[in-house]
């Protein structure tokens, strides 16, 4: 019964590895560049390349672009279109809200999925009103208290050498001969 159970789990593993073959060889995605800096509700266009078994880029095929946000269990889907050139596509999304994004490219009908480092998606970008509107002083707190700082140390050094100098400068009184 045993040796029966192995053959059974050693069949079913071969077909699970074997599997993928038989649905369509496999394809390595190249990115053009990584995105910049995402602001959530803004639109961001990606471009990739799909090349079969890693070496002849594909045209056809249907890449979709999946992600989720594991904070807010918010999800995104977007289905890529050909681009310029052979086997080079493009995708737009739209993150919804700021934080950090998993994502994965399908090069469909491929089997595989290409995980891609997580995305930190920032805050909304502000309207350039309200940029204007802000007190330029307030830009500028982190610098002055740098500043203050530093300030506050060079005038302990100074105090420092002051009293060193001083104290040099005195001269010992000896009690010799009481």
């Amino acid at each position: 019964m045993k040796r029966k159970l192995f053959w059974i789990i050693s069949l079913l593993t071969l077909a699970l590895i074997t599997l993928p073959a038989y649905a369509g060889g496999w394809a390595v995605i190249t990115m053009d560049a990584l995105p910049g800096d995402i602001h959530a509700g803004q639109e961001v266009t990606m471009g990739f390349t799909v090349r079969g078994h890693g070496q002849t880029p594909v045209d056809g095929l249907m890449p979709r672009l999946k992600a989720f946000n594991p904070e807010t269990g918010e999800r995104l889907e977007a289905q890529a279109q050909p681009g310029a050139g052979e086997g080079h596509y493009t995708v737009s999304v739209t993150f919804p809200s700021e934080g950090q994004w998993q994502w994965e490219i399908s090069p469909l009908p491929y089997p595989q999925v290409a995980q891609m480092a997580p995305l930190t998606v920032l805050p909304p970008a502000a309207p350039i009103a309200e940029t204007a509107s802000v007190p330029a002083a307030v830009a500028t707190i982190p610098q002055l208290l740098r500043t203050a700082a530093l300030l506050l140390f060079v005038a302990a050094i100074a105090l420092f050498l002051l009293d060193r100098r001083h104290n040099a400068s005195v001269p010992a009184i000896s009690h010799s001969g009481d």
